[in-house]
């Protein structure tokens, strides 16, 4: 018989098979120890102060300045609105496969 026998193959693509699980658990151990670390690294932000939120309704009230007046004068003037774009929203459809025609 030859040197390349059934079993031999059989072990050794056991060992392979056995070295590939331990290197895809090592691989995602790493990643997991890397995100830990990352998290830790550069914590994320949280605004305490409310004064800082602005809602949509804040956003889009006019502010009304007023001058000062003197006797005679004109009615108070109003600044216009600064008003930021709208938001669009396109909705994403997902890609259909058709076989080939």
């Amino acid at each position: 018989m030859g040197p390349y026998q059934p079993h031999h193959r059989d072990a050794g693509l056991r060992r392979v098979s056995r070295a590939t699980a331990w290197l895809a658990a090592g691989a995602v151990a790493l990643v997991g120890v890397f995100a830990a670390y990352v998290g830790h690294a550069l914590p994320g932000t949280r605004s305490t102060s409310p004064a800082s939120v602005v809602t949509p309704t804040q956003a889009t009230q006019a502010p009304v300045a007023t001058l000062p007046s003197s006797a005679g004068a004109a009615p108070a003037a109003t600044v216009p609105p600064v008003m930021s774009p709208p938001r669009v929203v396109v909705p994403v459809q997902p890609h259909t496969r058709t076989r080939g025609s």
